[in-house]
C-alpha cells in the first residue's frame, strides 16, 4: 500500500513549518514497500471503473475550483481528470455510492478503482493527472488523511468517514457557503485584485490556528487538511498547511483572483502562488499566521526561499518532479515583492503615507478602495529606506516636498507619457526626485529615444527599452 500525502505534519515555531503535503509521497517508504505488493494484488482484484467519458461533457470550472494544472495535462490525462470530476460530482450530489476495500481488517471507503491502462496512461502519468485534479479542485474536500491508494495498475481515492454521508457533506457545504458570504460582504465595489486577495488572506489567517493532536504532533484529522477546517467557524477544528492553502485557493477562485496551490517535498510544505497585475508571487498563509510583518505575503523568489534557509528553490529531483509540478509552476521574480502601503483616505482621493515592506523597488498603485491615489505624503520613507526605483501611476498629481528625500532613488518608472509627467507637482526641494532618471511607459519599443522608455518584462519587472 502506498499512501500519498499522509498528513503527518509538523510546525517548527522558530523557522520552518514542516508538513507532509498533499502533493507527493510521504515518508515510511520501507514499511510501505514491504506491503505494496500485497495491496497491489488486492486492489487489482476489484471491479474497475468504466473509463468512458460522455463526448458531450465539457470541462468547466466550478465554484472554488481552478484549471491551472488541468490546462497543462495531455488530452489522455485530461480525460482521466474529467472522469474523476464526474464521479466526485455524483458523490457530492448523493448519486454515487462509495466502494469498499479492506486490508488487515481496516476498511477503506473509496470513490472507485481506476485502471491506468483504461485511460491510455502510464502509472506516473495517471498520478500526475490525479495530482492536478486534487490541486485544482479544493471544493472536493472529502478525502481521507491518506487520500489515495495506488498500485502498479490502478489507483483508488480514499474518502474520509466524516464526509461519508450526504447529510454530513450538506452540513459542511452550508458552512462553506456562509464563509463565502462573509468574505463577500467585506469586498466593496471598486477593489483591486490585490485588495480582494488581501481580504481573503486576512480572513483565512483570522479563522484558524495551526492544529496539533493530543501528543503535540500536527493533526491528521480530515478537516485539518481541507477547506472545512477553515470555513466551519468552529475554533475547535483548525488547520495544517494544506488547509490554509486550499482555503486560500478556494476563496481566490470564487472571487476572481488567479491563485494556485503548490507543494514541495523538500520542504514538506504547501503554500500558494498568486498572480496580480500580470505578476506571480509566493504567499504562505500558514507561516504568516501570527507573523505581524507577514513576511511571506506576496513575496519574491529570494524572500520566500531565504525564509526557509535555501539560497535557491528547494525543489528536489525525486517524487516531486515525477508528478511534473516543478516544470509547470509559474516563474516568480527573483527580487520583486508586492509593494504595500499605509494610506490617508479623503472623500474623492487618497494619498500614500508610508510603506510596509522595505525593498529597493516599489510600485505605487493607481487606486485604493476604489479611489485614485494622487499624492505621496511628506513623511513617506523616513528612517533608513533603501528604495532605489519607484513605479508611479498616471493618477499621481503631487509629490510633497522631501518625500523620499532619504532614499537613494535612481530610477522613476512613470506609467504615462512625458507630457503627463510634466503635470505632476514635484517641488524643487523634492529630494532625489530631481536627480533620478525618469522613464516613460511604452508597450512596444519606440523607434526614437528608446533609452527614455520602459515596459514590463515577462516576469512583470520594469525594464528600460535600451540601456
Amino acid at each position: 500500500m502506498k499512501y500519498i500525502a499522509i498528513k503527518k505534519i509538523k510546525k517548527l515555531l522558530a523557522t520552518v513549518l514542516a508538513c507532509t503535503t498533499v502533493f507527493g509521497l510521504a515518508g515510511c517508504e520501507d514499511l510501505l514497500s514491504s506491503i505494496a505488493s500485497a495491496v497491489t494484488d488486492a486492489i487489482e482484484n476489484q471491479v474497475f471503473e468504466d473509463a468512458t467519458v460522455d463526448d458531450h461533457y465539457v470541462y468547466t470550472r466550478t465554484e472554488g475550483g481552478g484549471s491551472y494544472y488541468y490546462e497543462r495535462l495531455t488530452p489522455e490525462q485530461q480525460q482521466f481528470y474529467k472522469k474523476l470530476r464526474i464521479d466526485m460530482d455524483k458523490f457530492f450530489a448523493g448519486k454515487r455510492e462509495l466502494k469498499t476495500y479492506t486490508y488487515e481488517k481496516e476498511e477503506y471507503r473509496v470513490l472507485g478503482h481506476y485502471r491506468y491502462a483504461s485511460f491510455d496512461l502510464t502509472k506516473d502519468a495517471a498520478l500526475q493527472a490525479f495530482d492536478a485534479f486534487y490541486q485544482d479542485c479544493p471544493q472536493y474536500y472529502a478525502y481521507d488523511g491518506s487520500y489515495m491508494l495506488y498500485g502498479e495498475e490502478s489507483l483508488s481515492p480514499v474518502i474520509a468517514a466524516e464526509y461519508d454521508t450526504k447529510a454530513e457533506r450538506d452540513a459542511a457545504d452550508t458552512k462553506i457557503v456562509e464563509a463565502v458570504q462573509t468574505v463577500g460582504a467585506k469586498l466593496v465595489a471598486g477593489l483591486t485584485d490585490f485588495e480582494v486577495f488581501e481580504k481573503i488572506y486576512e480572513y483565512v489567517i483570522g479563522q484558524v490556528e495551526y492544529e496539533y493532536d493530543e501528543q503535540g504532533n500536527p493533526s491528521v484529522r480530515a478537516h485539518a487538511g481541507n477547506v472545512v477546517g477553515v470555513f466551519d467557524g468552529d475554533k475547535n477544528t483548525n488547520s495544517v498547511c494544506v488547509g490554509y492553502t486550499f482555503a486560500t485557493t478556494y476563496l481566490s477562485n470564487v472571487f476572481g483572483v488567479e491563485c494556485i496551490s503548490v507543494g514541495n517535498d523538500a520542504l514538506n510544505h504547501a503554500w500558494n502562488m498568486v498572480k496580480l497585475d500580470g505578476v506571480w508571487y509566493h504567499t504562505d498563509a500558514t507561516n504568516d499566521d501570527g507573523n505581524k510583518d507577514q513576511t511571506l505575503f506576496l513575496c519574491s523568489e529570494d524572500v520566500f526561499w531565504k525564509y526557509f534557509d535555501y539560497s535557491a528553490p528547494a525543489y528536489d529531483s525525486g517524487a516531486a518532479d515525477s508528478t511534473g509540478r516543478v516544470e509547470i509552476l509559474p516563474t516568480v521574480s527573483k527580487d520583486l515583492s508586492y509593494s504595500r502601503f499605509k494610506y490617508r483616505v479623503y472623500e474623492d482621493h487618497c494619498s500614500v503615507d508610508d510603506y510596509l515592506v522595505d525593498q529597493y523597488r516599489i510600485r505605487i498603485p493607481s487606486t485604493y478602495l476604489g479611489l485614485p491615489v494622487t499624492k505621496i505624503e511628506f513623511g513617506f520613507s523616513f528612517g533608513e529606506p533603501k528604495i532605489q526605483e519607484i513605479i508611479l501611476p498616471v493618477s499621481m498629481q503631487e509629490i510633497e516636498a522631501y518625500a523620499l528625500k532619504h532614499c537613494p532613488l535612481k530610477k522613476i518608472y512613470y506609467e504615462g507619457t512625458a507630457a503627463e509627467y510634466a503635470n505632476v507637482n514635484i517641488p524643487l526641494q523634492g529630494g532625489t526626485f530631481s536627480t533620478a532618471t525618469v522613464y516613460y511607459f511604452s508597450e512596444t519599443e519606440p523607434t526614437e529615444n528608446p533609452e527614455s522608455y520602459w515596459h514590463y518584462n515577462e516576469l512583470g519587472e520594469p525594464t528600460p527599452w535600451a540601456v
